[in-house]
């Protein structure tokens, strides 16, 4: 009986330790693809139209998209926002009317939407833009330091 009750003790102070020690995750770039969204999307000049994401965790995730124009006589730009604020490092554009592969890699909070947006730079002619293949890869981590002092 002694021996049984030893065993158990024990058995609950290693459940109490397990749920005392947090694990938070965090998004990590990878090539693993966590989310799609594949279908081509295109419209005129005017205002940009874009595809749409949120994560549940935060961390950086890695973009990639494809987009181009409908004639190379005119411009398609592109870029990310996370949330309300733009991602500078991942502004690009193009001319091609073959679809052009975009990669940036994204710090981003849980929760807050990802938007890659692709807008035609002039307002001559019928020229459209066009993006798709849009994915989001990460592989989510345990993170069980979910602090750091920056000054003390």
């Amino acid at each position: 009986m002694r021996v049984i009750i030893v065993a158990v003790g024990m058995l609950v102070a290693a459940s109490s330790a397990q749920a005392q020690q947090t694990f938070n995750k965090r998004m990590t770039p990878s090539n693993t693809v966590r989310a799609k969204a594949l279908t081509e999307r295109s419209d005129f000049f005017g205002p940009s139209f874009f595809k749409e994401f949120v994560t549940l965790y935060g961390g950086t995730v890695r973009i990639r998209w494809q987009v181009r124009t409908s004639d190379g006589s005119q411009a398609v730009s592109t870029g990310v926002f996370v949330g309300p604020n733009p991602v500078h490092d991942c502004d690009t554009s193009t001319q091609s009317t073959g679809y052009v592969n975009e990669k940036c890699d994204v710090s981003v909070p849980a929760g807050v939407p990802i938007r890659i947006w692709v807008q035609v730079d002039s307002t001559n002619g019928p020229v459209k833009g066009f993006i798709r293949n849009a994915q989001l890869f990460f592989d989510l981590i345990d993170e069980t330091k979910p602090a750091t002092v920056l000054q003390d």
